[in-house]
């Protein structure tokens, strides 16, 4: 048994209602699109903006950078497959991960990829009351990203970064710690390709030197890629869905409050809050200058979380006798079932299942339970 019930109780409520005074013909409308105000109405929000993608460019903050010397000497291996390719075997990975933490499901046995079947012809049936949801869920992804930005200005502040002594030719080619980066550039290029296979690795403890690695991993990606669902059959919503309970789910996390409890007013306010406080860490004296911050730094972007201890001992493992058998044909993403089904489901699941919604029935809900039906139809 399963089922995405349509009668789970915790799943439809609307989200509170702004207080009495804010709300005016159409609020529904309106309170959508004050979400969606530029920077809410904060001073410096433009400014604050720039300052993050200054950081996100330079990948900060980070950890300091302190890599061996002897890497530069190391004859790294190219990848077997395209990046592409690579990027889809991690995602299927991952997509099994998914299920099995959310739904306690393991799409490889036979017995779980039948209740998984069973979850999306249910969820299939829901279409009337997905849309009305979506049509009252507030779009707490516009919230998310401003949100971000002012926590990772207030890391870099605190990490010191923002309190850099002024542009010299020096820091321009070096990163605090003062190692240079140009010499590690093309060793960053390098291990960069072979970062999916490590995560692969990672995700399924996999020792890429034990005698069968690659025998278990072919035959476990076999079964994956040759996995039967059936579609979603309005995925563009489900993705929508996805979007703005994702985003609730990240707000949830980031302020310590549930967005769906306690409103988009407060929530709102909350943000403009910690905006506001950010704002105030950075600097005196920067410019805006075509959108991009000027008045920083010229530093370089920071290797250190690619060049990694962790991840460089695991891609020191994928020397040519493992690589040359995984120069394996992949399907594109979008013709297996477990990436274009199983993983939004997955991905919407266990947003809800942050904020503590869970519409998955194990057991038939009473004599409305129309499981049975739609189970029928798949079989038809």
């Amino acid at each position: 048994m399963g089922c995405f019930c349509r009668q789970a109780p915790l799943l439809w409520p609307v989200v509170p209602a702004l207080p009495a005074a804010s709300l005016s013909p159409g609020a529904s409308v309106s309170l959508d699109l004050s979400l969606q105000e530029p920077g809410l109405g904060v001073p410096g929000a433009p400014m604050l903006a720039a300052v993050s993608a200054w950081l996100s460019a330079r990948w900060l903050p980070g950890p300091a950078f302190a890599p061996d010397p002897a890497l530069l000497d190391v004859d790294w291996p190219a990848p077997p497959m395209p990046p592409q390719a690579m990027s889809t075997l991690l995602s299927l990975v991952l997509a099994r991960a998914s299920l099995v933490r959310v739904l306690g499901l393991d799409p490889v046995r036979p017995a779980d990829l039948a209740r998984l079947a069973r979850v999306i012809a249910t969820l299939n049936l829901r279409a009337d009351l997905l849309a009305a949801l979506l049509a009252a869920e507030p779009r707490w992804d516009a919230l998310v990203t401003p949100l971000a930005q002012a926590d990772l200005v207030a890391r870099a502040a605190a990490a010191g970064i923002l309190a850099l002594p002024a542009p010299n030719v020096r820091l321009a080619a070096t990163l605090a710690t003062g190692v240079p980066v140009a010499p590690w550039r093309p060793v960053l290029a390098k291990v960069k390709l072979l970062v999916p296979l490590v995560a692969i690795g990672q995700a399924l403890s996999v020792d890429w030197t034990a005698p069968g690695a690659v025998d278990t991993l072919a035959a476990l990606l076999r079964q994956l890629r040759a996995l039967l669902l059936p579609p979603l059959t309005n995925l563009p919503m489900v993705l929508q869905l996805l979007a703005r309970f994702d985003a609730a789910a990240r707000l949830q996390l980031a302020l310590g409050v549930n967005p769906r409890l306690v409103g988009p007013a407060r929530v709102r306010a909350m943000v403009a809050a910690r905006m506001t406080a950010a704002i105030r860490l950075m600097p005196p004296g920067l410019t805006l200058q075509a959108g991009v911050v000027a008045g920083l730094p010229p530093m370089q972007p920071n290797p250190s979380l690619i060049l990694d201890p962790v991840v460089i001992r695991l891609a020191l493992a994928l020397r040519p006798p493992v690589l040359d058998r995984l120069r394996w044909q992949v399907p594109p993403f979008e013709s297996l079932p477990l990436l274009t089904t199983g993983l939004p489901l997955a991905s919407l699941l266990e947003a809800l299942s942050k904020l503590g919604l869970d519409p998955i029935r194990h057991a038939p809900c009473g004599p409305v339970c129309d499981a049975a039906a739609a189970v029928q139809a798949l079989a038809s």
